[in-house]
């Protein structure tokens, strides 16, 4: 992994990625979010704990879907 990625809390990644923390929530809940990539959890993890997420890679991660979701749309 690179140094130059930038790790945050949920309410700074829905400023950076300009969404709300829903779409956060959906986006691990379909597994576009992955732990140990594209988050981690400081804490008590069977609590929940704190997590934090990389803006770069979630990002992509949303990039990469809507992608495939366009591409999917345009063969039906």
């Amino acid at each position: 992994m690179t140094n130059d990625l930038t790790w945050v809390e949920i309410p700074h990644l829905c400023k950076h990625l300009i969404c709300s923390q829903k779409v956060i929530y959906a986006a691990k809940k379909l597994g576009l979010f992955k732990p140990g990539k594209h988050f981690y959890v400081l804490g008590n993890i069977s609590k929940g704990g704190k997590h934090i997420y990389c803006v770069e890679l979630c990002r992509q991660a949303l990039l990469d879907e809507t992608a495939r979701l366009a591409k999917e749309r345009k063969k039906n």
